[in-house]
């Protein structure tokens, strides 16, 4: 586990990129989103069509040609041609510095295009809300309900690993184009809902994202369904398979990322500008983007989780500890223990004594009681699991300013203080004299080694000692700086 620290109002949050109108976005309400053969990000916004090349945004708007400025869908061909479809004139293609566009005069089906997408053989298909239609580089032809679509309300196109072409309706299922046979899917035989808003093939599945939930199509029949009950949200957006096999599920409330069986969410709560999440594109590089109404989301690394203060919990992390059973804990200068629960970190122990109290440092002896020091000359405590007990320099502690923590190879604790070293080993405190060539008492740092020595850091530079504590020599070393 990865964890990064900040501070920010709010709970975990992840390395998400940001993008709005302020960065040079046509518009912050997002459609669609495509990558074209040389890497560029392509966007369709309300307002035009953006072109990022990793640093800034080139927009084309109604003045540079397209057919009019609220983009819907679009779509990068191989040949690097944008395909850019409208709600109420068609289709704009963008190609090199040209701009043409497509509507019902030249043959297309409807002027409301919901969907692109090329085949294996490089026929253009468009999903149009009057039937589905197909360019082959000269003339467009057109499907409908009169040739055995199930609706003209198409919503969504994709092709399966037999060839086929996959065509959802807003309403009436998905339609299995085989050459001049159509075959429909729907929830008479086992989709999870009609309307379909998305289609992903992943290997030998088809991944079908409908209002209703997720449903999986293999080899002539459905596998599984997702629905509400293990997604955060039914009404899918949009879906994308990234390359490692991750399902991106853009929904009414955030992205589903499922991964082997595990559900990952990411909203608002966690840095999104938007939970009404309209698009997903996974690029070659490895990076997810989400289309949503507030802006263009870039998932940098999901690798690293962020957990900021609340207002109800100050984060200023002074340590992280991992026991010996894997539980994760952090001491804080805000005062008091944490403790990661799975999700966030929370206070550890319901007690003033210890939560107002700045930790320095944690240790696990070899009795698998936790020691926690304060840098506030508050001592160290002492969890066994059960209770919490307070030690000071009444029991034999050097100082009541804990500076760091050590077990040895037999588990005994080693407490640096500002006064010198000190030692428990199971019964009581004794203090450790230190050689008169250390130069001073004040340990700032401490790390027990395999080799039955201790590193001894102080203001100026490092030592080690054996077991006995007694200096062996100097290091020449960078010196450590608490």
């Amino acid at each position: 586990m990865a964890l990064a620290w900040g501070y920010r109002a709010n709970g975990q949050t992840y390395d998400l990129q940001v993008y709005g109108s302020e960065s040079g976005l046509a518009s912050s309400e997002v459609a669609d989103i495509c990558q074209d053969p040389l890497g560029y990000v392509w966007v369709a916004t309300s307002s035009g069509v953006s072109r990022f090349d990793g640093k800034k945004f080139k927009t084309y708007g109604f003045r540079d040609g397209l057919a009019e400025n609220n983009c819907i869908s679009i779509m990068c061909d191989r040949s690097g041609r944008i395909w850019v479809g409208h709600p109420l004139r068609g289709i704009s293609v963008i190609e090199k510095d040209s701009i043409w566009t497509v509507n019902q005069e030249d043959g297309l089906a409807n002027n409301e295009v919901q969907d692109l997408f090329q085949d294996r053989e490089g026929k253009i298909w468009a999903a149009t809300f009057g039937g589905v239609s197909t360019f082959d580089g000269t003339k467009w032809n057109s499907k409908t309900v009169a040739d055995g679509l199930a609706s003209n309300n198409t919503r969504a196109i994709s092709q399966d690993a037999e060839g086929n072409i996959l065509v959802g309706t807003y309403g009436s299922g998905m339609n299995i184009i085989r050459n001049d046979r159509i075959d429909h899917l729907h929830m008479g035989n086992g989709l999870v809902n009609n309307y379909v808003t998305g289609i992903f093939q992943k290997k030998d599945q088809v991944l079908i994202g409908t209002l209703g939930g997720m449903s999986i199509w293999t080899n002539g029949r459905f596998l599984k369904t997702s629905t509400s009950g293990n997604l955060t949200n039914n009404q899918i957006n949009d879906l994308s398979v990234n390359r490692v096999g991750d399902i991106w599920l853009a929904t009414y409330n955030g992205v589903n990322r499922l991964r082997k069986g595990k559900l990952l969410r990411i909203s608002e709560e966690n840095g999104m500008p938007s939970n009404e999440v309209l698009s997903v594109m996974n690029d070659k590089e490895g990076n997810t983007w989400l289309g949503t109404r507030k802006g263009l989301v870039r998932v940098k690394n999901l690798a690293f989780s962020h957990y900021f203060s609340t207002e109800d919990l100050d984060i200023v992390p002074s340590c992280i500890f991992i026991d010996k059973k894997g539980r994760v804990w952090a001491g804080n200068e805000a005062g008091g223990v944490l403790r990661f629960d799975g999700h966030s970190f929370v206070r550890a122990f319901n007690d003033p004594d210890i939560n107002e109290r700045q930790i320095s440092s944690i240790a696990e002896d070899g009795f698998g009681n936790l020691w926690f020091g304060t840098m506030d000359f508050a001592g160290l405590f002492q969890w066994n699991g059960q209770n919490l007990y307070i030690y000071s320099d009444e029991f034999g502690l050097a100082d009541n300013n804990i500076t760091c923590l050590a077990t040895d190879h037999e588990g005994n604790l080693i407490i640096g203080t500002p006064n010198g070293l000190s030692l428990f080993d199971g019964s009581g405190f004794q203090r450790i004299p230190l050689s008169e060539e250390f130069g001073t008492d004040n340990i700032t740092s401490l790390k027990w080694l395999s080799d039955k020595k201790v590193w001894l850091a102080r203001q100026t530079d490092m030592y080690t000692c054996s077991t006995a504590l007694r200096l062996k020599h100097r290091l020449n070393s960078t010196p450590i700086h608490r």
